[in-house]
């Protein structure tokens, strides 16, 4: 992803390949914020059933 970024930033902040990289960012950062609260609301339950 940081490789693409970068490659965008060479190309231009108007085309289409830098929007393209900028909504794959926001797309992955969005999952993997999902993805930490599902992980964190699960340890929770795990950690508060093994007391």
């Amino acid at each position: 992803m940081d490789n693409q970024i970068k490659t965008a930033k060479d190309w231009g902040k108007d085309d289409g390949f830098s929007q393209a990289c900028r909504d794959k960012f926001a797309t992955a950062d969005i999952k993997h914020r999902e993805v930490c609260k599902e992980l964190d609301a699960y340890h929770s339950r795990l950690v508060k059933n093994e007391i």
